[in-house]
C-alpha cells in the first residue's frame, strides 16, 4: 500500500504472479510480483484500517458503464453471418450450467473474453496455446472430454480446428461422446485483419489471411461426428438445443462468417459503447 501510494494516480500499474513482465503496448511503469487476488485483499484490509471506506460514486459508476455497455451490445450487435461475436455471444449464452468450454485460439478466446456476460453458471474453462498460437487446440479439447465426464464445448476459428484435424482420430479410438465442436468459420485468418499489413495486398491474403475456401461438413463424416451447419441465428440456436440437451454423440457445428465485416463490426461497436460512454461522462 505504500508503494502505490508514491505512484502517481495515472500511472500504469502491472500486477502479475509469475514474475513475467507482459506489456505489449509498453505502457507499465511499474510492476509488482505478486498474487492479483492477494494483493487487492490485502490493500482494502490496509485502506479499510486507515478509515478509508470505498467511493460507491466511482464504483456506481463503472456499475454503470457495463450495464450500458451490455444493453448497447444488446441493440446493435449484428447477424452472425457478419459478424463472429455474434455468434459466439449467442453460443455462450447457451451454455448450460457445468458446462467445459474450450476456447481456441486466435479469435474465438478474444471474443470469449468481450462477450461473455457476466452469470453465476459454474462453468470450467480451458485453454492451450501452442507453440505457434493455433496448433494442437482439436487434440486438447479432446484430451479434456477424455478426462472428464462433462460435456465440452470447444469454440475454435476454422484454421485451428484445420490445423489440427487429424486430431479427430481421438474421437473414435476412445470412443468420446461428451464434446460438442463449434467452429466458426470465417475463411482464413481474420484477426490479422486487425494489423496494419492488413493494407499491403496482395501479400496481405496470400500470407496473412490465407483463405482457404473449405467447409468441414466431409470432416465431420470422415471421423463420425454429427454435423450441422447455421447459416444464421435462428440455425445456430437449433443446432445447439439438439447438441446440448441431447449430447449423445460427438458433433460439429460450423458457422460461416465474413472476417472483412466482422472486424468492421467490431470497430463500430467498439465505437458505439465508447461514444455513449463520452455521452454520459463515464
Amino acid at each position: 500500500a505504500a508503494y502505490l501510494e508514491q505512484t502517481a494516480p495515472d500511472m500504469q500499474i502491472h500486477i502479475r504472479e509469475d514474475g513475467e513482465w507482459a506489456d505489449d503496448l509498453h505502457l507499465t511503469r511499474h510492476y509488482i510480483q505478486a498474487d492479483p487476488e492477494h494483493l487487492c485483499a490485502a490493500l482494502e484490509a490496509t485502506l479499510a484500517a486507515r478509515g478509508h471506506s470505498p467511493n460507491p460514486v466511482w464504483s456506481d459508476r463503472w456499475a454503470s458503464v457495463e450495464a450500458d455497455t451490455w444493453e448497447r451490445l444488446d441493440t446493435l450487435c449484428p447477424e452472425l453471418d457478419r459478424f463472429d461475436g455474434a455468434a459466439v455471444r449467442q453460443v455462450l449464452a447457451a451454455l448450460p450450467e457445468d458446462t467445459t468450454l474450450f476456447a481456441g485460439n486466435s479469435l474465438p478466446v478474444r471474443h470469449i473474453d468481450t462477450f461473455d456476460l457476466p452469470s453465476r453458471r459454474r462453468l470450467t474453462i480451458f485453454g492451450n496455446r501452442g507453440a505457434s498460437g493455433i496448433d494442437g487446440n482439436v487434440s486438447t479439447a479432446l484430451g479434456v472430454a477424455a478426462a472428464g465426464r462433462r460435456h465440452v464445448v470447444a469454440i475454435l476459428g476454422d484454421i485451428t480446428f484445420y490445423h489440427d484435424l487429424n486430431g479427430l482420430l481421438a474421437v473414435g479410438q476412445h470412443k468420446l461422446r461428451n464434446v460438442t465442436f463449434i467452429v466458426v468459420n470465417n475463411n482464413g485468418g481474420g484477426i490479422f485483419h486487425r494489423l496494419p499489413i492488413a493494407e499491403l495486398d496482395p501479400p496481405f491474403t496470400d500470407l496473412f489471411l490465407t483463405p482457404h475456401g473449405l467447409t468441414f461438413a466431409h470432416a465431420a463424416a470422415l471421423y463420425g461426428l454429427r454435423y450441422a451447419q447455421a447459416a444464421n441465428a435462428r440455425d445456430l440456436e437449433l443446432a445447439l438445443r439438439k447438441a446440448l440437451e441431447d449430447p449423445d454423440g460427438p458433433q460439429l457445428i460450423e458457422i460461416n462468417t465474413n472476417s472483412v465485416t466482422d472486424y468492421q463490426q467490431m470497430r463500430a461497436l467498439s465505437a458505439a459503447v465508447v461514444a455513449r460512454s463520452e455521452a454520459t461522462g463515464s
